[in-house]
């Protein structure tokens, strides 16, 4: 269990539940993937985790309930970088889950992996995404332009990303050690 003294955590178990969150509408449309998951291909998912460096897969523990996955993706050990990716069960949210959780992932990216750089590609759709990105210091730079297709219309993408030494220096940070940690996800959370 990866643990940053917030009341999320990260688990290295991906539950069942998972196939499940990921083939609701609500997250579905906002995945890159356009095909829903069955049973067999979550199974050989979970299996191929444990052999492949270039993921890092977690799931989102909340009082001590699975709630989603999140993970490091492509991860490029020589360029020091990796994709950032992340769902949470749609029943879950607003509790300001997606900001602790990528607070988390960039915590073990930069401080435990020793990554440059960590990235994510988000539909321009996907307004509380962005913003959640935004608040924890991401840069925002042109995406892909008309490249997904979903519930008949294209979608363009933004990519969001964050250098380590620009993640020492946001105020998040400095912040956190003078301030419960609840205050400033209750703080950044507003969007």
């Amino acid at each position: 269990m990866i643990d940053y003294g917030i009341d999320v955590k990260l688990d290295y178990d991906i539950p069942l539940e998972a196939l499940e969150w990921r083939n609701d509408r609500k997250i579905f449309d906002t995945c890159r993937q356009y095909t829903l998951i069955n049973k067999d291909d979550h199974f050989n998912w979970i299996k191929s985790l444990e052999n492949n460096k270039s993921l890092k897969m977690f799931s989102i523990v909340y009082l001590n309930k699975y709630v989603g996955v999140c993970g490091l993706t492509n991860i490029n050990w020589q360029a020091r970088h990796a994709e950032i990716s992340l769902y949470i069960d749609s029943c879950e949210r607003g509790k300001n889950l997606g900001i602790k959780t990528l607070f988390l992932l960039c915590e073990h990216g930069f401080k435990d992996f020793n990554l440059n750089k960590l990235w994510g590609e988000v539909f321009n759709n996907n307004i509380a995404s962005l913003k959640i990105f935004k608040r924890l210091g991401f840069i925002a730079t042109p995406g892909h332009i008309q490249h997904y297709y979903r519930n008949g219309q294209y979608i363009d993408t933004t990519f969001m990303s964050i250098l380590a030494s620009d993640w020492e220096h946001i105020n998040l940070i400095k912040n956190i050690k003078e301030k419960p940690c609840e205050d400033i996800f209750i703080e950044l959370g507003k969007c």
